[in-house]
């Protein structure tokens, strides 16, 4: 589960990644340490 701590606790690497989580929620991270959007995927 993707929680507002597991969030924040991000940090940014040398290309963009993605966190996800069991439920299809993710979090894509860019390489500038922004983290624009979480998106569900169906």
């Amino acid at each position: 589960m993707l929680t507002d701590i597991a969030i924040k606790s991000l940090k940014p690497k040398d290309k963009p990644f993605k966190v996800a989580d069991r439920d299809g929620l993710y979090v894509s991270v860019a390489p500038t340490g922004t983290k624009p959007s979480a998106t569900t995927t169906v």
